[in-house]
C-alpha cells in the first residue's frame, strides 16, 4: 500500500464520508477505483468521466497536497493541479500516482451525502470508534491530515489536544504528525488551504 522507502511519509487523509451521485447506491471501493483503467459498469458520472479518471475538486486538491509534501515541501500552490477539464488526460498518470501513495479513511462508511451533518459524523466517530482505531493502526500513518475532521478525531482519540483552530493547526500525537485542515472540497480559496497545510506540516 505504501512505499517501502522508510524516508517517505505514510500519509493518511481523514475525511467525513464518501458519497456517490447515482440514485442507486453502489459499493464504494476507492482502491479499485484508483487502479482501474476503464470506466466502471455502474459509473454514475458517464459519459463525462473520461473513463473514470481520478478528477474533481476533492481529489485534485488532495493530489496537490501530496505533491507538496512528498516532492517539494514548498509553500506555494502548484497551479498545474488546478486542472481544467481539457487537461485531465495530460495529468492523469501523475494524479493517480500521487493518490496511490496515500490512504483515505472516511469516518462514515455508508450512505454518505454531499453535505455532512455534524451530529451524524460525531455519532459514527463514537459508535465506530474501535473500528476506526483498528483501521488507523493497520494503516500505521506517520502523518494524518484531517479534512475538516480534527474534532471528530478527538472523539476517536480522546486524549488528543484541543487546537485553537480545528481547521488550521497541527500537533504531534504518539509520534504521529497531525495537521488540522479544512475539507478539500470546502468553498475556501484553494491556494490558502494548501499553504496552510504545508505551513502547519513544516512546523512539525
Amino acid at each position: 500500500w505504501f512505499s517501502t522507502d522508510i524516508s517517505e511519509e505514510r500519509i493518511m487523509f481523514l475525511l467525513k464520508e464518501a458519497y456517490d451521485k447515482s440514485e442507486t447506491p453502489i459499493i464504494w471501493d476507492e482502491a479499485k477505483w484508483l487502479n482501474q483503467e476503464k470506466c466502471m459498469e455502474n459509473c454514475s458520472y458517464k459519459p463525462t468521466c473520461s473513463e473514470c479518471e481520478v478528477t474533481g475538486t476533492t481529489f485534485n486538491f488532495i493530489a496537490s497536497v501530496v505533491y507538496g509534501i512528498t516532492e517539494t515541501r514548498a509553500k506555494h500552490y502548484d497551479s498545474w493541479l488546478g486542472i481544467e477539464p481539457h487537461n485531465y488526460s495530460k495529468y492523469k498518470t501523475k494524479r493517480r500516482d500521487l493518490l496511490r501513495k496515500i490512504a483515505i479513511v472516511n469516518i462514515k462508511k455508508s450512505n454518505g451525502k454531499s453535505a455532512s451533518k455534524d451530529d451524524d459524523i460525531y455519532y459514527y466517530a463514537a459508535d465506530d470508534k474501535e473500528l476506526l482505531i483498528e483501521q488507523i493502526k493497520l494503516i500505521n500513518p506517520t502523518l494524518i491530515i484531517c479534512g475538516g475532521t480534527y474534532n471528530y478525531l478527538r472523539c476517536i482519540f480522546t486524549d488528543l489536544p484541543r487546537l485553537e483552530d480545528s481547521s488550521n493547526g497541527s500537533c504531534l500525537y504518539n509520534s504521529i504528525k497531525i495537521v488540522a485542515a479544512q475539507h478539500p472540497n470546502s468553498h475556501s480559496n484553494g491556494e490558502t488551504k494548501y499553504n496552510n497545510i504545508i505551513a502547519n506540516y513544516n512546523k512539525l
